[in-house]
């Protein structure tokens, strides 16, 4: 036990990158800077994530600023950063720590899962990283270190892992002889998360570098181990999106219901998602979802589809392709339902649009 943790520590002091959000080796990180890279980091690499932190902590330095900042503001500067419900849910989460924990992020796993969008993983990352708790964190990198370690050969839930490293964890006598007592249970997180990243890659894994080639079970099929669940194939899937014009210039945007896909996200319109089949799509079934934009308590005028290719955007389960169809309405009319509101053309690009929205634009925009 004591030969595993010195092993990988002792590699991961001579080798860990120096990432914005950590500390200084062998100091505690910042809470702050730990909590908001750990909400950004989920499903999303490290290299993604270093500009956008960068960003965030120049604008939001500290948890009580990020409280208080507009959820639009937040969601405009992730732009790009994808699955935005993260956005969201750390907005809230924030302001649940100022409201009901006096503005200081809970130190323990079973306080941090209170919270929104934090699991059983970022939990145990921001309380080993951040408070040097003990707690075994197991994301991407850890899951596949952790099955080679002890050849695991069949899926496994992530307690499963969590349960085969935890006696490997540091102990007491690794605290006592380590030269970073202060930061060892985060530091031990953070190197098996190394590994993975640096020396058990999913490909072509560097056996013969690693720390704890000497007691890993699984070398010789490392390139076969995790064992994963078969990846989810998108469907295929069509949807109309609609540009609205008036006669001020001004475009027609819907800001959609909190839950769902592009859940509390503002766009253009769109119709209801319509399955492909047989790889064909039904021109008369783009007719109708046209029409039910004349749901709406305005009248479009000039509707029609554009001459511009389709639109094809991929969500995790869903393979999209996105018409574009363009309309006129000739009055302002004040009275549209409360989700949908007319945005001056000059200021669609300060709106947080999603990515599927940006290429609409797009689209629109090389038309002219």
């Amino acid at each position: 036990m004591q030969k595993f943790a010195s092993h990988l520590l002792t590699w991961f002091y001579a080798h860990r990158r120096d990432l914005e959000w950590r500390g200084v080796l062998g100091k505690p990180a910042n809470p702050y800077h730990v909590f908001l890279s750990e909400i950004m980091l989920q499903q999303t690499t490290s290299a993604t994530v270093h500009d956008y932190f960068i960003r965030f902590i120049e604008k939001w330095c500290d948890l009580p600023s990020l409280a208080q900042a507009d959820l639009e503001e937040i969601l405009y500067q992730w732009r790009g950063l994808g699955y935005y419900a993260r956005a969201r849910n750390l907005h809230a989460s924030a302001r649940e720590i100022i409201a009901h924990y006096g503005g200081r992020i809970p130190q323990t796993e079973s306080e941090l899962k209170k919270l929104r969008g934090i699991g059983d993983y970022t939990a145990a990352a921001i309380a080993s990283i951040a408070f040097n708790k003990p707690a075994v964190a197991v994301d991407g990198n850890i899951r596949r270190v952790c099955a080679r370690l002890f050849r695991v050969q069949q899926i496994q839930p992530d307690k499963d892992y969590a349960a085969l490293l935890a006696p490997f964890m540091p102990d007491d006598a690794d605290a006592n002889n380590s030269p970073y007592p202060a930061t060892i249970n985060g530091d031990m997180v953070q190197a098996m998360m190394e590994l993975g990243s640096l020396i058990c890659t999913p490909k072509k894994p560097k056996c013969k570098q690693c720390p704890l080639n000497f007691t890993c079970k699984g070398q010789d099929i490392a390139e076969t181990l995790p064992m994963m669940k078969p990846k989810i194939i998108p469907k295929k899937q069509y949807c109309v999106g609609f540009w609205v014009q008036n006669r001020h210039g001004h475009i027609l945007l819907h800001k959609r219901a909190s839950k769902g896909l592009l859940g509390g996200m503002t766009g253009f319109p769109l119709s209801a998602f319509h399955d492909i089949s047989d790889g064909d799509i039904n021109v008369d079934a783009i007719k109708l979802a046209c029409d039910a934009m004349q749901t709406l308590p305005i009248t479009i005028s000039n509707q029609q589809m554009m001459p511009i290719k389709p639109i094809s955007h991929i969500f995790t389960h869903i393979k999209l392709t996105a018409f574009v169809s363009a309309g006129y309405c000739d009055t302002a009319n004040a009275n549209l339902p409360p989700d949908y509101y007319w945005q001056p053309y000059d200021k669609i690009t300060d709106m947080p649009l999603p990515k599927l929205m940006l290429k609409i634009y797009k689209a629109v925009i090389e038309t002219k």
